[in-house]
């Protein structure tokens, strides 16, 4: 059960139980007094449900919201051995989950959840393995792996928030348009679409590896080298539909106290105190990466095993197919563009080449049935999601994040907005929608120049006995 804060039928008909001022027009209402809609909010109003519950502080709606999931798997392997050296395998694996994350508060102006929630992944595998009669063996393995993973509002695809509400500026496109823009009413429940929504990242990965094992003597060497080309599909900004926020409280007479209805007045009479608006872009990312190791597990005597190795490991920072990528320099305050040439030219982050990592480890055999192992090794991490905000692919200007906080509106000093252009000195109510140009820019991801690339080091010991074990790891 989730409960939600919602407007009463009296306060969706204009009648509040504080005393409103209009800011535009100077007209007071007392309390108690039917304040005028706009079509924008009566319509949003008239949309929602009726409240349904009472007895918790800050909830008068409940809901029991619908979840469903479904999820297909399935696995096809075949297995081939042509001599008692030599065979050979491939695999095909399907994976499709469809879910749905319903509203906590259902219709046309319900609350944001996620919605539609698509994954499918997709991946195929060979792979053979030759035994030499050295005593050693070559394994190879190839393998393409696709994931389409995203999540879109329920109503994606419908009517546009122009044909439903008559606002202007915001996008007609049916992967994107569809339902209610976010609306938040300070001390209600926020209303619409999510605002993160829609939003996927879809990568194709190739994956080459190679392993090479041999006896000799007391040794056991293996090497092995791999080849990971990753490129993602990215679109994750937002919010692509739109913000309205309602916190300013315009529509308090000067000497009243301050009271959350007054961001309901606000939100009836179409007094933003802030919106926000990103523009649509897929930014096709681009990393590519080498690894190569070698290895020697080493039998010193009867009591003793060395394992010793060593991995070289390369990562490009990312790139963008198109070089539509940017990053802000410090040095100079400005935005660099990347553009053709060298890995810094279009990643506009210098690669790292210094990652080596040592791999040490050993057993010995201090008594009969008791035995005491360590090991250390030195590893890295290339692929450590933060949102969107290491992704220069949706950096400015190939992406604009617009947060236009306003002021209070005056008839003198702060007028009604007059043009589809942006301006800072005007007062653009809801019903007036959204600039169609000329919106500034409010978020600028950064990314250092030089950043190494991050490290992890583990270290564990461990001892055996027959009878019991203690085991240390960091």
């Amino acid at each position: 059960m989730v409960y939600s804060n919602i407007p009463t039928l009296a306060q969706r008909q204009g009648i509040l139980s504080v005393a409103v001022r209009n800011p535009l027009t100077g007209v007071a209402y007392a309390a108690g007094t039917p304040i005028p809609l706009t079509p924008f909010a009566r319509k949003v109003l008239n949309e929602l449900p009726a409240p349904n519950f009472e007895g918790v502080a800050g909830a008068n709606y409940q809901e029991l919201v619908l979840n469903r999931n479904f999820s297909d798997k399935y696995n096809v392997r075949v297995d081939h051995k042509f001599n008692d050296s030599f065979n050979v395998f491939g695999r095909w694996s399907y994976r499709k989950v469809n879910a749905f994350e319903a509203p906590n508060i259902p219709g046309a102006s319900g609350s944001n959840q996620n919605g539609l929630v698509d994954i499918l992944n997709q991946q195929f595998v060979v792979g053979g393995t030759y035994a030499f009669q050295n005593a050693s063996v070559l394994d190879m393995r190839f393998s393409r792996s696709k994931i389409d993973a995203g999540k879109r509002p329920p109503l994606t695809g419908g009517p546009s928030v122009f044909e439903l509400y008559g606002i202007t500026g915001l996008p007609d496109d049916p992967e994107v348009a569809g339902g209610l823009t976010t609306q938040t009413v300070g001390g209600l429940s926020q209303l619409g679409r999510q605002a993160t929504n829609p939003q996927f990242q879809n990568p194709t990965n190739h994956n080459l590896r190679a392993s090479y094992a041999v006896l000799r003597g007391r040794h056991g060497l293996k090497f092995g080298y791999e080849y990971l080309a990753v490129n993602t599909e990215v679109q994750d900004t937002n919010p692509l539909m739109g913000i309205d926020t309602y916190t300013g409280q315009f529509s308090r007479p000067a000497g009243a106290s301050a009271n959350n209805l007054y961001n309901l007045a606000d939100f009836s009479l179409g007094l933003r105190s802030q919106y926000e608006l990103a523009n649509l872009n897929v930014a096709e990312m681009r990393q590519r990466f080498h690894f190569a190791y070698i290895q020697d597990d080493f039998k010193v005597n009867r009591k003793l095993t060395l394992n010793l190795g060593l991995r070289y490991e390369f990562g490009t920072p990312y790139y963008e197919k198109e070089n539509r990528l940017s990053n802000y320099d410090r040095a100079t305050n400005s935005i660099l563009n990347a553009q053709d040439g060298s890995l810094y030219d279009r990643a506009l982050v210098d690669p790292d080449y210094n990652n080596f990592g040592p791999r040490l480890g050993f057993a010995y055999n201090i008594f009969d049935k008791t035995v005491i192992r360590g090991g250390y090794g030195l590893g890295y991490n290339y692929l450590n999601r933060l949102g969107s905000a290491d992704i220069l692919g949706t950096n400015f200007p190939i992406i604009t994040r617009a947060a236009v906080a306003q002021n209070a509106p005056d008839p003198v000093l702060n007028p009604l907005c007059v043009s589809n252009v942006f301006a800072a000195n005007c007062f653009r109510s809801t019903q007036l929608g959204y600039p169609t140009s000329g919106l500034p820019n409010n978020v600028t991801l950064y990314i250092a120049r030089d950043i190494p690339t991050a490290s992890i080091q583990n270290w564990q010991l461990s001892i055996s006995a027959k009878s019991f074990q203690i085991w240390f790891s960091t």
